[in-house]
């Protein structure tokens, strides 16, 4: 038997619709009876890898023995890779991040035929001439969030140095809003299954295999994380998590307009905060997966820069703007960016980052209250009025400005007017 002769699992491998648990129950498989690291490392990770193939198809599979042996680690340095693969450590020593950034999908990877050259591109295997059977879905809690989070990367970024268009952005928050649930979630049942049932009291084991239950709010998830699991995420970070959120449920239930840059900022915010909860609170119990959490993560992690840079060079063009209206620009409650500037400069409250609009002062006053600071029984702010002609309802306390981001001021959303000592209620 020759690696061609596995096309079939190793098709339905690439579409991550077979775990590694699966594949060695594969009959073709099993028949090898080879050691199970063997059958992960030699098969599952690299089976259908085109230079890999094209170096030992020609080896028949059954005629393999394995034996473990131990080998002093400096012979690793002097072992020589595949004729097809002559330096490739080396060159991608050089820059990982990058080769694991543009490396194909597994849907994208194909399987050479015996006498083709090395990387050829030829197309999908296909076995006695028929479409190759549809794969099964088998995904896990952590698999399916990490492929969430990896298709959110990939609308966000663009292809080919293009900015994401309005349907790439839409995909980017339903998807990556989805990751956050599954993940976090993820890491409840790490604690214990039942507690991501709306009443762990009710949970019953067979229901939770079945995916037969009422799973909890994002809102109880994140309680519980912290008082459950001790994972406590910072109140700008459940902000985040909260926006985002928000722009998902109006994407999906009634239809939403904002901004690209307004996306892709609370798209940013959330992406490096996942990037730690994953890296920090959140271990894969099986091999299999840990590897595909890295595959994700250093892929992120490479393209979060991008994403990142068109925030940046957004900032970039606003700067000087921003450091005339110093004294009276703060948070945007909407994009999170210092870029909302108050007083009578723009006809109404403005975000020059995300472009938001206020319809009155009042109104950007009070939800930024709410939306920056928090709810006022909880968080001592209040809202009075200025001396200015409209500047009923305006005046707010604390806050800071791009100007004083340290020391609490109080500030007129109507005329811009900056109190440094707080007004008696």
């Amino acid at each position: 038997m020759k690696l061609t002769d596995l096309r079939p699992p190793m098709a339905r491998r690439r579409d991550g619709a077979l775990s590694f648990e699966r594949f060695c129950t594969d009959p073709t498989v099993a028949a090898l009876k080879w050691p199970d690291d063997a059958l992960e490392q030699f098969l599952f990770d690299h089976g259908d890898n085109p230079a890999f193939v094209n170096d030992y198809n020609p080896i028949d599979l059954h005629t393999i023995t394995w034996q473990l042996e131990t080998l002093p680690a400096a012979h690793f340095t002097g072992m020589p890779t595949g004729a097809s693969d002559e330096g490739c450590i080396e060159n991608y020593a050089k820059n990982p991040v990058h080769w694991v950034t543009v490396r194909p999908s597994l849907k994208e990877t194909r399987v050479l035929e015996p006498d083709a050259r090395p990387f050829e591109t030829i197309p999908a295997a296909r076995s006695g001439g028929s479409a190759p059977a549809r794969p099964d879905v088998d995904f896990t809690v952590v698999r399916n969030g990490m492929d969430y989070l990896r298709s959110a990367v990939r609308h966000l970024a663009g292809s080919e140095g293009a900015e994401p268009d309005d349907h790439a952005l839409k995909y980017a928050v339903l998807h990556l809003q989805a990751a956050t649930e599954v993940l976090l979630k993820a890491r409840l049942t790490h604690e214990h299954w039942s507690l991501v049932f709306t009443d762990p009291g009710a949970a019953s084991w067979q229901n939770f295999t079945a995916g037969n239950f009422e799973s909890c709010s994002l809102a109880t998830t994140l309680d519980r994380l912290e008082k459950i699991a001790q994972v406590c995420l910072t109140p700008r970070e459940r902000t985040a998590i909260s926006s985002l959120a928000k722009t998902r449920n109006a994407l999906t239930h009634y239809g939403h307009s904002a901004s690209a840059y307004q996306v892709e900022a609370q798209a940013a915010r959330v992406l490096g905060l996942l990037l730690n909860f994953v890296n920090e609170y959140l271990r894969p119990p099986q091999a299999t997966e840990t590897t595909f959490v890295e595959l994700v993560m250093a892929e992120v992690r490479g393209r979060l820069g991008a994403i990142n840079a068109l925030v940046q060079d957004r900032m970039k063009q606003i700067s000087s703007q921003l450091t005339e209206y110093a004294d009276y620009t703060v948070i945007c409650p909407d994009c999170r960016q210092c870029a909302l500037v108050v007083g009578e400069s723009p006809e109404r409250p403005t975000c020059l980052f995300c472009l938001q609009k206020f319809g009155a002062p009042q109104e950007a006053a009070l939800r930024w209250g709410w939306e920056v600071l928090g709810d006022p029984e909880h968080v001592d702010w209040y809202v009075d009025d200025c001396g200015c002609t409209e500047g009923a309802g305006c005046l707010l306390w604390p806050v800071n400005t791009a100007a004083s981001p340290v020391e609490d001021v109080a500030l007129c959303f109507s005329c811009g007017a900056v109190y440094v000592e707080v007004k008696d209620r």
